[in-house]
């Protein structure tokens, strides 16, 4: 068995035991390791930053949809999954003016904006851009809507 082999297969039965040793390491050496990591930045930047445009680059695409869900997950309580169940759910229209999304962003469709209760954060739905600044412009507020609406009337 080659010394390579024999460290793996060290490794592998001891995984777990390992891991522990190093979780506790860095909660003891805190900020020993953050000296030594901004001390490694400053001397490799450039190449450091070099290789993050470049990985961002290569994974743009499924970093981005990380951070959407993170996002989803964060601001409102629902996963990626739940929000494109909802998309499915409302036949990809917006659930005030029934019509698909039009807003573009950088060439393409924007995705459905959440609505949700300002006060409870409770989702009530996906709404188009355009309905989504006209709630927004009047504040969920029901009696400036009844407002509008009469003075439309009035016309």
């Amino acid at each position: 068995m080659t010394q390579k082999e024999y460290s793996r297969a060290y490794y592998l039965a001891n995984i777990e035991v390992i891991r522990e040793k190093g979780r506790v390491y860095r909660q003891t050496h805190v900020e020993e390791i953050e000296v030594r990591r901004r001390k490694y930045y400053q001397q490799n930047k450039k190449k450091m930053n070099a290789y993050c445009r470049m990985n961002y680059r290569k994974n743009s695409k499924r970093l981005s949809e990380g951070i959407r869900k993170a996002r989803l997950k964060r601001e409102f309580g629902i996963t990626g999954e739940i929000y494109d169940e909802m998309v499915r759910s409302q036949n990809n229209v917006c659930a005030i003016c029934q019509q698909p999304e039009t807003a573009m962003l950088k060439g393409k469709i924007k995705r459905m904006a959440v609505d949700h209760c300002h006060k409870t954060n409770k989702v009530r739905g996906l709404l188009c851009q355009g309905c989504n600044q006209a709630i927004g412009y009047v504040k969920d507020d029901v009696r400036i809507l009844a407002k509008m609406i009469d003075y439309l009337k009035n016309l």
